[in-house]
């Protein structure tokens, strides 16, 4: 299922609904932006992943060692690591990018929606400067889904600033997420299914039939945006 059309529909957690669990589902600002996305086949699947950690995040530097022996090959930045410059630059011609930080969404200027890092935040405007974003980014913490209506009906957030700047395929979530070890486990089974090649909505909708009913819970808050396949 391709979603939509108003762009309050974007904040619908879709996957929390029983006939979309376990079911591939990908939610886009536009038609136009789907099917563009859709019929580009971008030839980065040799480039490095990304993964990175913010501050004051209890399991962070567990979920970053879990998803860094998945992802040997990938560019691993600790909490006190990840400074903005490092990351901006490691981000630019990755494949993908995973992020476990804090973030907060600016209603009044939402380009200036960001995650936290160890000396700062990255914005919107910031990843904008990316002469090639990653093709896809996961959010796994905090409600980075979300996006604010600006006049014209204009969507600006931080997924929907990453999708506008070339980004594909954008994991986050839209309902407040649990820092804990169930969000380690759905990360990791996120990153296993694209790693058996699954294409992004369906590797969510594998992770969510194999979820027991606790953190079904927690899987049902993240949402795919963008291309998804």
């Amino acid at each position: 299922l391709v979603v939509t059309g108003d762009p309050d529909m974007l904040a619908v957690p879709w996957n929390a609904l029983p006939s979309r669990v376990g079911v591939a589902t990908t939610v886009a600002p536009s038609l136009t932006g789907w099917v563009r996305s859709a019929s580009t086949n971008r030839a980065n699947g040799a480039a490095p992943w990304v993964l990175a950690a913010g501050p004051d995040l209890d399991v962070a530097d567990h979920e970053l060692t879990v998803l860094s022996e998945l992802r040997p090959d990938a560019a691993a930045l600790a909490r006190t690591d990840a400074s903005a410059d490092r990351l901006l630059t490691a981000l630019d011609g990755a494949a993908g990018a995973h992020l476990i930080a804090h973030g907060s969404i600016r209603s009044d200027n939402p380009l200036f929606s960001s995650f936290r890092l160890v000396d700062g935040d990255v914005s919107v405007y910031e990843l904008d400067d990316l002469s090639a974003p990653p093709d896809m980014v996961v959010l796994s913490a905090c409600h980075l889904g979300l996006s604010s209506s600006a006049p014209g009906r204009e969507l600006l957030g931080m997924a929907t600033g990453l999708l506008a700047i070339g980004t594909s395929t954008v994991i986050a979530s839209t309902l407040p997420v649990a820092d804990d070890r169930r969000t380690v486990d759905l990360m990791t089974g996120l990153h296993r299914a694209l790693l058996d090649d699954d294409r992004p909505a369906e590797a969510w909708a594998r992770v969510q039939r194999n979820a027991d009913d606790e953190a079904r819970l927690d899987a049902a808050a993240f949402t795919v945006f963008g291309r998804g396949w």
